[in-house]
């Protein structure tokens, strides 16, 4: 049941082309790079002043894919659901693109329990329409390739849907981690991005990934793995600031812990204050999703700037605390 569909989003016009249809899977071994004596390729760059500037998610997405100088790291970033792509890791993933890293995104369901919108056409799916909207939001962070594993969104902790079959939630570890393994070896990975141990906020899709995204790591042999998560105590000031009473990162979330990680755990926080609206961009594409993506993008832009500006990682091979500012090495070794 799994389909491993996939979509190359390289192509001569680079990543701002918009892709009609879904492809199967496509992954292409050809991209490969250098990083601790791998082999690498090579293209050409434009200088950032020949960049169009304004990013809409209608039609042809305007930011075209940027060149490359050499292509660095492979990234792999697996996400539980359609739309996760950008909140946690939008910004560091447009940043790794700019800066010549290749980015692979893998999504482990299908996101078949969000919202319906009522405009779906006559043969067109929930699923499809979440697929089309992930490609458009893809180009404009700079993805390079999407992945679908294809497994049933789990639905909340405690929902029926948890205990279906097909549902993400119930899939045998192992099983769906070597399917992940094989696009990391196929990809030469360098870097696998996954979650928290409780998946930034306890869905069950998102603990699956980081479980499953572990023993993917192990089985490929994967050099590095970072958990993306949000700054617990970030959350509360911002909470505090915006009058939030309701809302307390430190109280329950989704599987009865707080909300994602005490700043003292943390090894990384990015700023990607200059991503932010191409963050903001990309989170419009996913436009079925009014009750998510709707509300966040409802915020005026310096609350939502202020909100997902920083973006926050763990390095469990690093010692807790070490708050570095960046994630990959940015220069190709001599």
């Amino acid at each position: 049941m799994v389909d491993l569909g996939s979509r190359d989003l390289t192509d001569e016009q680079g990543v701002g082309a918009q892709f009609d249809g879904l492809a199967h899977l496509a992954i292409d071994p050809g991209h490969r790079h250098q990083v601790r004596g791998r082999s690498r390729s090579r293209s050409t760059r434009p200088p950032a002043a020949t960049r169009p500037g304004p990013l809409s998610c209608r039609g042809v997405v305007s930011r075209p894919r940027p060149g490359i100088v050499g292509v660095m790291e492979t990234i792999v970033i697996f996400h539980a659901h359609p739309d996760d792509e950008v909140i946690v890791t939008g910004g560091t993933i447009a940043k790794a693109s700019d800066a010549g890293h290749r980015v692979v995104l893998v999504v482990a369901t299908n996101g078949d329990h969000g919202d319906v919108p009522d405009d779906l056409g006559p043969n067109e799916t929930l699923i499809d329409r979440r697929r089309a909207e992930t490609d458009r939001s893809a180009a404009i962070l700079g993805i390079h390739h999407v992945v679908w594993l294809g497994y049933g969104d789990s639905g909340m902790t405690g929902w029926e849907q948890n205990d279906l079959a097909e549902s993400f939630w119930k899939a045998d570890v192992d099983d769906a981690a070597r399917r992940l393994a094989t696009i990391l070896d196929a990809e030469d990975a360098t870097t696998l991005v996954v979650y928290d141990w409780h998946g930034v906020y306890g869905h069950p899709d998102h603990i699956k990934v980081h479980r499953v995204g572990h023993r993917a790591r192990e089985i490929a042999g994967t050099p590095r793995l970072l958990e993306a998560t949000m700054n617990r105590d970030a959350m509360s000031e911002f909470a505090a600031e915006m009058g939030e009473a309701d809302f307390d990162p430190n109280g329950p979330a989704d599987d009865g812990n707080p909300f994602g990680t005490p700043a003292a755990e943390l090894n990384y926080a990015v700023d990607v204050t200059e991503y932010v609206p191409r963050k903001r961009a990309a989170l419009s594409c996913h436009a079925s999703q009014i009750s998510d993506a709707g509300e966040m993008l409802q915020m005026p832009e310096n609350v939502f700037a202020r909100a997902f500006g920083t973006e926050y990682f763990i390095e469990p091979a690093h010692p807790l605390g070490e708050h570095l500012d960046w994630l990959f090495a940015d220069e190709l070794a001599v």
